[in-house]
C-alpha cells in the first residue's frame, strides 16, 4: 500500500504528460491541416 502510494504521483504526472502530449499532437495535426488547406489553394 506504502508503495503504490509513493508511485501514484509519479503514475499521475506520467499519465498527464502522455494525455497533454496527444493533446498538443493533435492540436498541431489540426492547426497544419488548416494552415495547408489555406494557403495551399
Amino acid at each position: 500500500m506504502a508503495a503504490w502510494k509513493a508511485a501514484r504521483p509519479a503514475f499521475t504526472a506520467m499519465a498527464v504528460g502522455a494525455l497533454n502530449t496527444m493533446m498538443l499532437t493533435r492540436v498541431q495535426v489540426r492547426f497544419g491541416r488548416y494552415l495547408s488547406r489555406r494557403y495551399m489553394t
